[in-house]
């Protein structure tokens, strides 16, 4: 390639900070059905290639149309091409370079019990798994070094540096298993960008010597910024607790309780495991009930086949919701002691003594969570359906979480605040009437939408 000598090079460093749990599995075989991927000495970390596949997903998703295909093959490489001999252009290796992202201290890892639900919200025999997560606060060691050579535009390269650096200090990437259920949210902590001018002796020399000094330094807020666009649907629900709560979470220990609500680094969480899986069941049962589309949801919460054959067949779901702390002011924990009743007889079934530990709330009237969910690229229709869901969650139709027979995982919201569209929503209440901010009718011509795709589908 012809200007293929090094102009710049680029360091952009700092410390990756996770705020949600993380699960990049190893696939071994091990005691739980989903390990974290450890390096030799049973230390986890990150390997750079996962987060360098994340941000150059997140950039072309979001920024790709910004540059031409000629500047994108530049910085992350092209992955088609001919032989250098052949009229068809050579493969162009990525001028992005990310290392493992070793911890900084001791990670703490903790074992995770889940099950699959159907479309009533009833937990599926025999589809309990459990799996390893590295806990939220942990924080790793980042380094991503950019080469430009003298073919390639500087200014490009530094408003994508820019535009990632930016991308990570906001939080807006998520890393490894079950992103769309709240995991791996992570936020650049001190991050800072360092050049090296090939054509200044002193860069090379320092460069050479791995002197990152902030001599080299540089400011990248003057970078023009990079345009984006979005019509996601971002919904933020803060909910009051009717009763009580429980999220199970198992130990090993005898003298603990059979089961207890799931906590994170001491706090009781609600995670977005079940909240997703409670607004997937809720969605499936109202469109059912409409006659709408049930394939459509598939692209809305995603879809993968169980058969191995069919797996090229799955889609990712394009609703993502956030692992949510309940406020501690506003919870208490108590074990209660149970005991199973036969449905058949009403008699007691002998063994089945077992006891709990939920969460109880102090204040039903409190605001305990506050639940956030994004749906990307959001149609009208999609999201005056997850108004209806969000509905059945705001007036306690819609619990969450274990133990629902017996009345716990019960909401009420408080408020709720929308956007969509480059326009802003909220509602709350007030002496059980709803005050709305907004327009109304706009927020009426969702559900009119969603209520159109179920009559066309009749129609067919």
């Amino acid at each position: 390639m012809i200007g293929e000598r090094i102009s710049f090079r680029y360091i952009l460093k700092g410390e990756l900070q996770l705020e949600s749990p993380l699960l990049i599995s190893c696939g071994a075989k091990s005691s739980v059905d989903s390990p974290v991927l450890k390096d030799s000495e049973g230390i986890p970390y990150i390997p750079g290639s996962s987060l360098g596949g994340v941000l150059r997903h997140h950039f072309r998703n979001q920024a790709g149309t910004e540059f031409s295909q000629e500047q994108i093959d530049q910085f992350w490489g092209s992955e088609q091409g001919g032989a250098p001999n052949s009229d068809a252009e050579p493969r162009l290796q990525s001028s992005f370079f990310v290392s493992d992202l070793q911890p900084i201290g001791e990670p703490v890892v903790v074992v995770r019990d889940g099950v699959a639900i159907n479309e009533l919200g009833v937990a599926q025999d025999k589809k309990k798994y459990d799996y390893e997560v590295i806990e939220p606060g942990a924080d790793f060691g980042f380094r991503a070094e950019i080469i430009v050579r003298q073919a390639f535009d500087n200014d490009v390269f530094l408003r994508i540096i820019a535009f990632l650096k930016n991308s990570l200090e906001n939080g807006d990437i998520a890393l490894g298993s079950m992103t769309t259920k709240g995991f791996g949210r992570c936020r650049l902590i001190g991050g800072e960008c360092l050049e090296f001018d090939y054509s200044n002796k002193q860069h090379v020399l320092r460069w050479l010597a791995s002197d990152l000094s902030p001599e080299n330094r540089i400011n990248l807020s003057d970078v023009q910024d990079v345009k984006t666009s979005s019509k996601d649907l971002v919904i933020e629900a803060t909910l009051a607790l009717k009763n009580s709560l429980i999220v199970r979470s198992y130990s090993s220990r005898p003298q603990d309780p059979d089961a207890v609500h799931l906590s994170s680094n001491g706090q009781a969480v609600l995670p977005g495991t079940s909240i997703k899986g409670a607004l997937r069941a809720r969605a499936e049962r109202i469109t059912n009930t409409l006659q709408g589309d049930s394939e459509a949801l598939k692209d809305l919460f995603g879809w993968a086949s169980e058969d191995s054959d069919a797996s090229f067949n799955k889609r990712r779901s394009r609703v993502i919701v956030e692992e949510a702390v309940l406020a501690p002011a506003g919870i208490a924990r108590e074990q209660q002691t149970r005991i199973r009743i036969d449905r058949f007889t009403g008699g007691v079934m002998d063994g089945a003594l077992f006891n709990c530990m939920p969460v109880w709330s102090t204040n039903p009237t409190m605001p305990i969570v506050t639940v956030r969910m994004r749906v990307r690229n959001c149609a009208d229709w999609e999201a005056g359906l997850m108004m209806l869901v969000l509905k059945d969650l705001w007036n306690g139709d819609l619990p969450i979480g274990g133990e629902k027979a017996i009345g716990r995982g019960v909401f009420t919201g408080l408020e709720v605040r929308l956007s969509y569209n480059g326009k802003d929503y909220k509602i709350t209440r007030q002496n059980e009437a709803l005050q709305i901010e907004g327009e109304k009718v706009v927020l009426e011509s969702w559900v009119t939408a969603f209520g159109n795709s179920c009559s066309r589908k009749e129609a067919y």
